[in-house]
């Protein structure tokens, strides 16, 4: 299923491009599988296209329009910056200091210091909360159960694979 994936996720952002990128800013970079946030993204953005194409009605082509694209387009523009990646140079994330320093042991201490403090160091388990109807449908499947646990190549955890 992976081989199909990536290029079929690759049309489609070769299609929202030519189709809705008229301004750069909203353009998906060349270098989109190097970001998770859009590959994450754009898988969700084409299967909603998908289904919307399939309906029988117009309405849910109207709302992705309206909703799914205009807001993953704006999303991606936020979170790659004024200036993301411009054509041939791919920008590398750069809150991986921010997230290198938040998983140390030390900032976890500080974090669980001032847990404590607010909660006067009571540990006490909270009281469980009454046990939720049962749901009307089974919950959705794991994501990584469809790749048997692994990773996307181009999703893993921030700090993984690099040197330091």
């Amino acid at each position: 299923m992976r081989a199909e994936l990536w290029p079929w996720l690759d049309d489609v952002a070769g299609w929202i491009n030519h189709e809705y990128a008229w301004q750069t800013i909203k353009a998906i970079p060349a270098c989109w599988p190097q970001h998770p946030h859009l590959v994450h993204e754009l898988a969700v953005v084409a299967c909603l296209r998908a289904a919307a194409g399939a309906a029988l009605g117009p309405q849910p082509l109207e709302e992705w329009h309206r909703y799914v694209l205009v807001g993953f387009l704006e999303r991606m523009a936020v979170r790659l910056g004024p200036v993301g990646c411009p054509p041939g140079r791919h920008t590398d994330w750069p809150g991986r200091s921010r997230h290198i320093d938040f998983t140390t042991a030390e900032a976890q201490d500080r974090r669980y210091e001032l847990f404590e403090d607010d909660t006067g160091g009571d540990q006490s388990p909270p009281t469980a909360p009454p046990s939720p109807a049962p749901p009307r449908r089974p919950p959705p499947p794991d994501p990584q159960s469809a790749t048997g646990g692994r990773r996307l190549s181009a999703v893993r955890p921030p700090d993984e694979g690099v040197s330091r």
